[in-house]
Protein backbone atom coordinates (compact mmCIF):
# COMPACT_ATOMS: atom_id res chain seq x y z
CA UNK A 1 0.00 0.00 0.00
CA UNK A 2 2.56 2.13 0.87
CA UNK A 3 4.43 1.42 -2.29
CA UNK A 4 1.01 2.24 -4.03
CA UNK A 5 0.52 5.71 -2.59
CA UNK A 6 4.58 6.52 -3.40
CA UNK A 7 4.32 5.36 -6.94
CA UNK A 8 0.93 8.16 -7.05
CA UNK A 9 2.70 10.92 -5.37
CA UNK A 10 6.07 10.40 -7.56
CA UNK A 11 3.92 10.37 -10.59
CA UNK A 12 1.89 13.17 -10.23
CA UNK A 13 5.57 15.00 -9.63
CA UNK A 14 7.59 14.04 -12.59
CA UNK A 15 4.06 14.08 -14.62
CA UNK A 16 3.36 17.43 -13.65
CA UNK A 17 7.00 19.13 -13.11
CA UNK A 18 7.93 18.84 -17.35
CA UNK A 19 4.49 20.14 -18.02
CA UNK A 20 4.65 23.34 -15.98
CA UNK A 21 8.40 23.92 -16.83
CA UNK A 22 9.15 25.96 -13.72
CA UNK A 23 12.51 27.33 -15.12
CA UNK A 24 9.84 28.71 -18.26
CA UNK A 25 7.35 30.03 -15.14
CA UNK A 26 10.05 31.98 -13.50
CA UNK A 27 11.44 33.69 -16.60
CA UNK A 28 7.82 35.04 -17.51
CA UNK A 29 6.90 35.45 -14.18
CA UNK A 30 9.86 37.67 -13.68
CA UNK A 31 8.97 40.20 -16.82
CA UNK A 32 6.38 40.91 -14.46
CA UNK A 33 7.76 41.67 -10.84
CA UNK A 34 11.48 42.74 -12.52
CA UNK A 35 10.77 46.03 -10.03
CA UNK A 36 9.76 44.32 -7.47
CA UNK A 37 11.78 44.36 -3.84
CA UNK A 38 12.10 41.35 -2.03
CA UNK A 39 8.79 41.17 -0.02
CA UNK A 40 7.01 41.62 -3.07
CA UNK A 41 8.83 39.23 -4.86
CA UNK A 42 8.14 37.00 -1.89
CA UNK A 43 3.92 37.28 -1.25
CA UNK A 44 3.84 37.05 -5.13
CA UNK A 45 6.28 33.56 -5.52
CA UNK A 46 3.97 32.31 -2.59
CA UNK A 47 0.50 33.53 -4.31
CA UNK A 48 1.52 31.71 -7.35
CA UNK A 49 1.65 28.63 -5.39
CA UNK A 50 -1.10 28.56 -3.95
CA UNK A 51 -3.19 29.22 -6.83
CA UNK A 52 -1.26 26.10 -8.96
CA UNK A 53 -2.15 23.65 -6.16
CA UNK A 54 -6.06 25.42 -5.81
CA UNK A 55 -6.52 24.99 -9.23
CA UNK A 56 -5.14 21.20 -9.62
CA UNK A 57 -6.78 20.01 -6.48
CA UNK A 58 -9.97 21.08 -7.79
CA UNK A 59 -9.39 19.15 -11.31
CA UNK A 60 -7.88 16.23 -9.03
CA UNK A 61 -11.34 15.92 -7.25
CA UNK A 62 -13.73 17.11 -9.29
CA UNK A 63 -12.62 16.52 -12.94
CA UNK A 64 -13.48 13.14 -13.42
CA UNK A 65 -17.13 13.72 -12.30
CA UNK A 66 -17.18 16.35 -14.30
CA UNK A 67 -16.72 14.00 -17.21
CA UNK A 68 -18.78 11.36 -15.80
CA UNK A 69 -21.99 13.91 -15.76
CA UNK A 70 -21.13 14.10 -19.46
CA UNK A 71 -21.01 10.72 -20.15
CA UNK A 72 -17.05 11.28 -21.29
CA UNK A 73 -14.46 8.71 -20.41
CA UNK A 74 -10.68 9.19 -19.71
CA UNK A 75 -9.89 7.54 -22.10
CA UNK A 76 -11.33 10.26 -24.73
CA UNK A 77 -9.37 13.02 -22.15
CA UNK A 78 -5.85 10.97 -22.60
CA UNK A 79 -6.48 10.92 -26.53
CA UNK A 80 -6.89 14.54 -26.49
CA UNK A 81 -4.78 15.88 -23.51
CA UNK A 82 -2.06 13.68 -25.39
CA UNK A 83 -2.73 15.51 -28.27
CA UNK A 84 -2.60 19.02 -26.51
CA UNK A 85 0.82 17.96 -24.52
CA UNK A 86 2.40 17.17 -27.78
CA UNK A 87 1.45 20.45 -29.30
CA UNK A 88 2.84 22.59 -26.25
CA UNK A 89 5.56 20.79 -26.77
CA UNK A 90 6.37 21.15 -30.44
CA UNK A 91 5.31 24.52 -30.16
CA UNK A 92 8.51 25.04 -27.55
CA UNK A 93 10.73 23.40 -30.09
CA UNK A 94 9.52 25.73 -33.00
CA UNK A 95 8.90 29.14 -31.36
CA UNK A 96 9.51 31.80 -28.96
CA UNK A 97 8.07 31.46 -25.21
CA UNK A 98 5.08 34.15 -25.00
CA UNK A 99 6.18 37.39 -23.03
CA UNK A 100 4.68 39.46 -20.08
CA UNK A 101 5.10 42.75 -22.43
CA UNK A 102 2.11 41.35 -25.05
CA UNK A 103 -0.52 41.44 -22.51
CA UNK A 104 -1.95 44.05 -20.35
CA UNK A 105 0.18 45.70 -18.14
CA UNK A 106 -2.61 47.57 -16.36
CA UNK A 107 -4.01 44.77 -13.99
CA UNK A 108 -2.79 44.84 -10.50
CA UNK A 109 0.04 42.27 -9.55
CA UNK A 110 -2.39 40.03 -8.08
CA UNK A 111 -4.85 39.74 -10.93
CA UNK A 112 -1.69 38.99 -13.08
CA UNK A 113 -0.56 36.17 -10.78
CA UNK A 114 -3.88 34.22 -11.47
CA UNK A 115 -4.32 35.77 -15.06
CA UNK A 116 -1.83 35.24 -17.37
CA UNK A 117 0.59 33.59 -14.84
CA UNK A 118 -1.24 30.89 -13.38
CA UNK A 119 -3.68 30.29 -16.11
CA UNK A 120 -2.92 29.70 -18.61
CA UNK A 121 0.88 29.84 -18.57
CA UNK A 122 1.25 27.59 -15.72
CA UNK A 123 -1.59 25.76 -15.67
CA UNK A 124 -2.95 25.26 -19.60
CA UNK A 125 -5.06 22.24 -21.21
CA UNK A 126 -1.92 20.43 -21.58
CA UNK A 127 -1.46 20.21 -17.38
CA UNK A 128 -4.96 20.09 -16.52
CA UNK A 129 -5.29 16.74 -19.46
CA UNK A 130 -1.87 15.38 -17.55
CA UNK A 131 -3.93 16.21 -13.75
CA UNK A 132 -7.27 14.30 -15.48
CA UNK A 133 -4.84 11.33 -16.17
CA UNK A 134 -3.23 11.00 -12.82
CA UNK A 135 -6.82 11.17 -11.11
CA UNK A 136 -7.37 7.44 -13.10
CA UNK A 137 -5.11 5.71 -10.99
CA UNK A 138 -6.81 6.63 -7.77
CA UNK A 139 -9.70 3.98 -6.28
CA UNK A 140 -13.29 4.82 -6.28
CA UNK A 141 -14.43 1.50 -5.13
CA UNK A 142 -13.07 2.44 -1.34
CA UNK A 143 -13.72 5.43 0.43
CA UNK A 144 -10.33 5.15 2.73
CA UNK A 145 -8.09 4.28 -0.23
CA UNK A 146 -9.75 7.03 -2.44
CA UNK A 147 -8.97 9.29 0.71
CA UNK A 148 -5.35 7.81 1.12
CA UNK A 149 -4.35 8.13 -2.68
CA UNK A 150 -5.78 11.78 -2.90
CA UNK A 151 -3.75 12.58 -0.51
CA UNK A 152 -0.66 11.23 -1.69
CA UNK A 153 -1.79 13.16 -5.03
CA UNK A 154 -2.15 16.48 -3.36
CA UNK A 155 1.18 16.00 -1.51
CA UNK A 156 2.15 15.66 -5.07
CA UNK A 157 0.58 19.06 -6.64
CA UNK A 158 2.42 20.74 -3.37
CA UNK A 159 5.73 19.10 -3.98
CA UNK A 160 5.65 20.64 -7.55
CA UNK A 161 3.64 23.82 -6.63
CA UNK A 162 6.20 24.79 -4.07
CA UNK A 163 9.23 23.98 -7.07
CA UNK A 164 7.57 26.93 -9.25
CA UNK A 165 7.43 29.33 -6.16
CA UNK A 166 11.15 28.75 -5.86
CA UNK A 167 12.08 29.19 -9.07
CA UNK A 168 9.96 32.17 -9.09
CA UNK A 169 12.02 33.70 -6.02
CA UNK A 170 14.59 32.94 -7.46
CA UNK A 171 14.18 33.57 -10.91
CA UNK A 172 16.73 37.00 -11.25
CA UNK A 173 19.03 34.16 -10.50
CA UNK A 174 18.09 31.47 -12.65
CA UNK A 175 18.05 34.18 -15.66
CA UNK A 176 21.82 35.31 -14.33
CA UNK A 177 23.45 31.98 -14.05
CA UNK A 178 21.43 30.39 -17.63
CA UNK A 179 22.31 33.34 -19.55
CA UNK A 180 20.70 32.84 -22.80
CA UNK A 181 21.98 30.34 -24.16
CA UNK A 182 21.59 28.06 -21.19
CA UNK A 183 17.73 29.08 -20.99
CA UNK A 184 17.73 27.66 -24.61
CA UNK A 185 19.24 24.79 -24.14
CA UNK A 186 16.97 24.42 -21.11
CA UNK A 187 13.83 25.08 -23.01
CA UNK A 188 14.65 22.46 -25.95
CA UNK A 189 15.40 19.43 -23.16
CA UNK A 190 11.88 20.53 -21.32
CA UNK A 191 10.24 20.45 -25.03
CA UNK A 192 11.75 16.68 -25.98
CA UNK A 193 10.55 15.32 -22.29
CA UNK A 194 6.89 16.63 -23.01
CA UNK A 195 6.67 15.66 -26.49
CA UNK A 196 7.61 11.95 -24.85
CA UNK A 197 4.72 12.64 -22.03
CA UNK A 198 2.15 13.69 -25.12
CA UNK A 199 2.71 10.39 -27.03
CA UNK A 200 2.96 8.25 -23.70
CA UNK A 201 -0.47 9.96 -22.48
CA UNK A 202 -1.95 9.56 -25.77
CA UNK A 203 -1.21 6.11 -26.51
CA UNK A 204 -2.31 5.08 -22.81
CA UNK A 205 -5.84 6.28 -24.37
CA UNK A 206 -5.85 5.34 -27.88
CA UNK A 207 -4.71 1.62 -27.44
CA UNK A 208 -7.38 1.44 -24.33
CA UNK A 209 -9.60 2.72 -26.79
CA UNK A 210 -8.72 0.36 -29.87
CA UNK A 211 -9.00 -2.65 -27.23
CA UNK A 212 -12.61 -1.37 -26.23
CA UNK A 213 -13.26 -1.78 -30.50
CA UNK A 214 -11.54 -5.11 -31.02
CA UNK A 215 -13.30 -6.93 -27.78
CA UNK A 216 -16.67 -5.84 -28.74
Amino acid sequence: MLQHLANIYLRTVTDLIPIINPIAVSLFFLTFVSSADNRALNRASILLGCNIVLVLVVVLLAGEAVLKFFGLTIDYVRVVGGMLVFVMGWRMLNTEQTTAQTLDQTKSLAKRIFYPITMPFAVGGGTLAVMLSIATFISVNNFEINSLENIAAILGIITAAILVALCCRFAPYIKKILGEGGITIFMFVFAIIILLIGVSIFWTGASSLLTSLFVK
